[in-house]
């Protein structure tokens, strides 16, 4: 007999291997930052926000019981806060001016590189004038060079340039220098800010210079030794653009003069020789590693807010004594390498927030709800 056949074995269908998922793309370390627009208010990439933008500022410190609350001698005496445009991805326009203008402030800080060209100027002075805003120009002097034909410093954008279109706008303004340079001498330094003082002495506007690293006020050490100097007393035109935040960075703390390594030098400095010279202030909160707080919202950054927050009111107080109506400050947040990032370039905070609780602390301290 035939043996019988065989079923043929089927083969079990081979089972399909899941879809998988395109990787997420990550963006690359030298990825270049959007920049901000000055009417958004982005919240932080994570899983969940730990405060609300509207959460103001903390300012506590048990170091002293001082009572700040009356600090302001002249209920008149108002606080002129402006945007720096150092970050904002629009252009100059009329319609980005008119928003700064609906949040608040009183004018706008530029750098030459918004306005380069002459159409660019007139598009600016129109805008400034449409909607009422004072300019402040910052300049910088490229690298402390003294040019070999005229013997002069040389300015990577002339200052006549600020001046005739300081002369165009309705509500003024003035210039806000970074000048010289950290590596001079002590003689050079005094050298440049004989003949800074020069030029100063024939203009009608204000002049500030910054204290900023790399320049020549980098840092608090050095700023004492030639505010001190007799030549340079001499010199009362030179005022300063306080941005303290620089010092903290190459100093390595917030200076606390509650402490002994800090009572015997920090006040006198503040008090006496930076602040009758100072009439403007970058009002950004910074921290020991960074000039640039990511959320200085948060608790954990109470006790560097408060120390920040009472020099402000040091160089404050010393404007309303001396007769000043208006006390000029910006809370000068900038992008990426300033704002704080994850290595592949993702935001850790909203840079638009740590500028809006910054303006908000900033008015409470003119609202008189500053109480250290």
């Amino acid at each position: 007999e035939a043996p019988a056949k065989k079923a043929p074995v089927k083969e079990a269908p081979a089972k399909k291997a899941p879809a998988k998922k395109a990787p997420a793309k990550k963006a690359p370390c030298d990825e270049k930052p959007r920049a901000r627009k000055v009417s958004e208010s982005p919240e932080p990439k994570t899983k969940r926000s730990r405060r609300s933008t509207t959460k103001k500022i903390r300012y506590h410190s048990d170091a002293d019981n001082e009572d700040w609350s009356d600090w302001s001698t002249n209920e008149n005496v108002g606080c002129s806060d402006i945007p720096t445009l150092w970050g904002v991805d629009e252009h100059i326009s009329a319609s980005l001016f008119e928003a700064i203008l609906a949040e608040g402030y009183a004018g706008v800080e530029v750098i030459a590189l918004a306005y380069s060209s002459r159409s660019a100027e007139e598009v600016l002075v129109e805008a400034a004038n449409s909607a009422g805003l004072s300019v402040i120009f910052q300049i910088h002097t490229s690298g402390g060079y003294i040019d070999e034909e005229t013997g002069e410093y040389v300015y990577i954008d002339s200052y006549d340039v600020q001046v005739d279109i300081l002369n165009q706008l309705h509500s003024g303004g003035f210039i806000n220098v970074h000048a010289g340079v950290d590596a001079w001498c002590l003689d050079e330094s005094i050298d440049f800010l004989q003949r800074a003082s020069t030029i100063i002495d024939v203009c009608k506007y204000n002049v500030v210079i910054e204290t900023h690293r790399q320049r020549l006020f980098h840092s608090p050490f050095t700023t004492r030794e030639l505010l001190s100097h007799p030549k340079v007393k001499e010199l009362a035109n030179i005022k300063l653009n306080a941005d303290l935040s620089h010092w903290f960075v190459s100093c390595e703390r917030i200076f606390d003069p509650s402490t002994k390594r800090d009572r015997g030098w920090w006040p006198s400095l503040l008090g006496d020789l930076l602040a009758p010279r100072c009439e403007y202030i970058h009002c950004r909160f910074g921290f020991a590693q960074g000039p640039q707080m990511a959320d200085p919202s948060i608790k954990e950054c109470e006790q560097d807010v408060y120390l920040q927050l009472r020099n402000w009111v040091v160089l404050w107080k010393s404007q309303i004594d001396r007769g000043d109506d208006e006390c000029w400050c910006c809370p000068e947040y900038g992008p990426k390498p300033y704002m704080p990032s994850l290595p592949n370039g993702e935001d850790v905070a909203s840079l638009t927030r740590a500028v809006k609780c910054t303006k908000e602390a900033i008015q409470d301290v003119f609202d008189g709800e500053f109480n250290g």
